[in-house]
Protein backbone atom coordinates (compact mmCIF):
# COMPACT_ATOMS: atom_id res chain seq x y z
CA UNK A 1 0.00 0.00 0.00
CA UNK A 2 1.36 3.39 -0.93
CA UNK A 3 1.77 6.16 1.61
CA UNK A 4 -0.67 8.44 -0.22
CA UNK A 5 -3.41 5.78 -0.02
CA UNK A 6 -2.77 5.46 3.70
CA UNK A 7 -2.84 9.24 4.24
CA UNK A 8 -6.01 9.57 2.16
CA UNK A 9 -7.70 6.77 4.16
CA UNK A 10 -6.66 8.33 7.49
CA UNK A 11 -8.03 11.73 6.42
CA UNK A 12 -11.32 10.19 5.30
CA UNK A 13 -11.59 8.33 8.63
CA UNK A 14 -10.80 11.53 10.54
CA UNK A 15 -13.53 13.31 8.60
CA UNK A 16 -16.05 10.59 9.46
CA UNK A 17 -15.04 10.60 13.14
CA UNK A 18 -15.33 14.39 13.37
CA UNK A 19 -18.74 14.30 11.71
CA UNK A 20 -19.94 11.59 14.11
CA UNK A 21 -18.42 13.48 17.05
CA UNK A 22 -20.30 16.65 16.05
CA UNK A 23 -23.59 14.76 15.91
CA UNK A 24 -22.95 13.06 19.24
CA UNK A 25 -22.04 16.39 20.86
CA UNK A 26 -25.20 17.94 19.46
CA UNK A 27 -27.31 15.09 20.84
CA UNK A 28 -25.76 15.71 24.29
CA UNK A 29 -27.18 19.24 24.30
CA UNK A 30 -29.36 18.76 27.32
CA UNK A 31 -27.44 21.21 29.47
CA UNK A 32 -29.49 22.72 32.21
CA UNK A 33 -32.60 23.29 30.14
CA UNK A 34 -35.55 23.50 32.47
CA UNK A 35 -39.00 24.44 31.18
CA UNK A 36 -39.56 28.13 31.76
CA UNK A 37 -35.84 28.94 32.12
CA UNK A 38 -33.17 29.86 29.58
CA UNK A 39 -30.95 27.00 28.41
CA UNK A 40 -27.23 27.53 28.80
CA UNK A 41 -26.33 24.95 26.09
CA UNK A 42 -23.36 23.45 27.91
CA UNK A 43 -22.34 19.85 28.33
CA UNK A 44 -24.13 18.47 31.38
CA UNK A 45 -22.14 19.23 34.53
CA UNK A 46 -19.54 21.42 32.77
CA UNK A 47 -19.07 24.99 31.61
CA UNK A 48 -18.10 23.91 28.07
CA UNK A 49 -20.49 25.32 25.50
CA UNK A 50 -21.70 22.79 22.94
CA UNK A 51 -22.13 24.95 19.83
CA UNK A 52 -18.45 25.96 19.42
CA UNK A 53 -17.42 22.30 19.84
CA UNK A 54 -19.95 21.19 17.23
CA UNK A 55 -18.89 23.92 14.79
CA UNK A 56 -15.22 22.99 15.25
CA UNK A 57 -15.92 19.29 14.64
CA UNK A 58 -17.99 20.13 11.56
CA UNK A 59 -15.18 22.31 10.18
CA UNK A 60 -12.60 19.59 10.88
CA UNK A 61 -14.72 16.97 9.15
CA UNK A 62 -15.05 19.13 6.03
CA UNK A 63 -11.30 19.89 6.02
CA UNK A 64 -10.39 16.23 6.52
CA UNK A 65 -12.72 15.07 3.73
CA UNK A 66 -11.37 17.78 1.42
CA UNK A 67 -7.73 16.99 2.24
CA UNK A 68 -8.37 13.27 1.74
CA UNK A 69 -9.87 13.91 -1.67
CA UNK A 70 -7.00 16.22 -2.66
CA UNK A 71 -4.37 13.64 -1.64
CA UNK A 72 -6.20 10.91 -3.57
CA UNK A 73 -6.57 13.05 -6.72
CA UNK A 74 -2.89 14.09 -6.64
CA UNK A 75 -1.86 10.45 -6.19
CA UNK A 76 -3.96 9.28 -9.17
CA UNK A 77 -2.66 12.13 -11.33
CA UNK A 78 0.93 11.22 -10.43
CA UNK A 79 0.23 7.58 -11.30
CA UNK A 80 -0.98 8.60 -14.76
CA UNK A 81 1.96 10.95 -15.29
CA UNK A 82 4.40 8.08 -14.66
CA UNK A 83 2.94 5.96 -17.49
CA UNK A 84 4.49 6.38 -20.92
CA UNK A 85 2.06 7.27 -23.71
CA UNK A 86 1.10 4.56 -26.25
CA UNK A 87 3.58 3.83 -29.10
CA UNK A 88 6.55 5.10 -27.13
CA UNK A 89 9.65 3.04 -26.44
CA UNK A 90 11.00 2.81 -22.94
CA UNK A 91 14.29 1.31 -21.84
CA UNK A 92 14.49 -0.74 -18.65
CA UNK A 93 17.77 -1.72 -17.00
CA UNK A 94 17.82 -4.34 -14.24
CA UNK A 95 21.08 -4.60 -12.30
CA UNK A 96 22.49 -8.06 -11.43
CA UNK A 97 21.53 -7.68 -7.77
CA UNK A 98 17.82 -7.43 -8.68
CA UNK A 99 17.93 -9.95 -11.55
CA UNK A 100 19.69 -13.31 -11.06
CA UNK A 101 22.17 -12.18 -8.41
CA UNK A 102 25.81 -11.17 -8.61
CA UNK A 103 27.07 -14.74 -8.55
CA UNK A 104 25.63 -18.22 -8.76
CA UNK A 105 25.02 -21.17 -11.06
CA UNK A 106 22.62 -19.42 -13.42
CA UNK A 107 24.18 -18.43 -16.78
CA UNK A 108 22.76 -14.88 -16.44
CA UNK A 109 24.13 -14.37 -12.90
CA UNK A 110 26.28 -11.25 -12.62
CA UNK A 111 24.88 -9.72 -15.82
CA UNK A 112 22.86 -6.56 -16.24
CA UNK A 113 19.57 -7.09 -18.05
CA UNK A 114 18.54 -4.44 -20.58
CA UNK A 115 15.14 -4.32 -22.25
CA UNK A 116 13.58 -1.96 -24.76
CA UNK A 117 9.78 -2.04 -24.52
CA UNK A 118 7.16 -0.44 -26.73
CA UNK A 119 3.89 0.49 -25.06
CA UNK A 120 1.05 -0.49 -27.36
CA UNK A 121 -1.99 -0.18 -25.10
CA UNK A 122 -2.78 0.75 -21.51
CA UNK A 123 -5.76 -1.00 -19.92
CA UNK A 124 -7.04 -0.36 -16.45
CA UNK A 125 -8.11 -3.47 -14.51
Amino acid sequence: MRLSNLVSGILFALGVLCFIGANVALSEDKGSCVPGLVCDHTFAGTNIYILPVVRLLEALSILAFGAGIVVFVIYRHQQRADLPPPNEEKGIVIPPKKAYGRSGNHPMAGKTLQFKLRVTNIRRP
